[in-house]
């Protein structure tokens, strides 16, 4: 048999579980460990207000591209080349979350929101933007293709870079060493005498005719009678 005091039982048990999702959301709405929280406004309106220098000294505003489709969360899943962000401003209601860059880690950034309302809820984002300065980081790649070569060549005081499909050839030229023979007048082969022009092929001959005429005459016995008469 069912009673009045079971059926109220059962309606406040109800009620209760009922309960349990708007308390357990209420209860979840913390604000956002890795920003700070501030009452107020700032902006960022291209060409008219740019609030960035006063919050990180030496920044401008940019304008990101927000990837979550809600009106209370922001996710930054990219940034623009050339520019480093080092900050990023959610504001809702009357006031703001200041996020800097190095509390938000590497990207993605996810789930940004600005501060609790006074009902302990996360208001819808009115306006956010983010706060950059220009990325002076140079990076050089170098990529080495099969078939081509990018040869450096350092001397003394001077670099010479080829580029692929550029061929530059480094010619040294050996050391040039000149030998003086010092030989004294006399010494060494006869073939190595020096030529005059001159020929003493015939002084030779003549030189032999009068050596064999003496020798006949020395010999000769009527030549010898005759001197012996004389």
């Amino acid at each position: 048999m069912v009673t009045p005091s079971r059926v109220g039982a059962v309606a406040v048990v109800v009620g209760a579980l009922c309960m349990l999702p708007t308390v357990a959301l209420a209860q979840g709405a913390v604000e956002d460990p890795r920003a700070t929280q501030h009452t107020g406004n700032v902006a960022f309106e291209p060409g008219e207000r740019d609030d960035c220098p006063t919050l990180w000294p030496g920044s401008h505003g940019v304008n990101l591209t927000d990837s979550d489709p809600s009106e209370q969360y922001i996710d930054v899943l990219t940034i623009p080349s050339g520019i480093e962000v080092v900050g990023v401003i959610v504001k809702g209601g009357d006031k703001y979350n200041k996020y800097d860059a190095a509390d938000l880690g590497a990207l993605p950034w996810l789930d940004l929101y600005s501060p609790l309302n006074k009902g302990g809820n996360i208001p819808a984002v009115s306006h956010w933007f983010a706060c950059a300065v220009e990325d002076d980081t140079t990076t050089t790649t170098t990529t080495t293709t099969i078939g081509e070569t990018t040869t450096t060549t350092t001397s003394p005081g001077q670099t010479t870079t080829t580029s692929p499909g550029e061929t530059t050839t480094d010619t040294t030229s050996p050391a040039v060493t000149t030998t003086t023979d010092a030989t004294a007048p006399g010494s060494g082969d006869d073939d190595d005498l020096a030529e005059t022009g001159a020929n003493p092929g015939w002084l030779l001959i003549t030189g032999l005719l009068l050596l064999l005429a003496g020798g006949l005459a020395l010999f000769s016995p009527r030549i010898r009678a005759a001197i012996a008469r004389r």
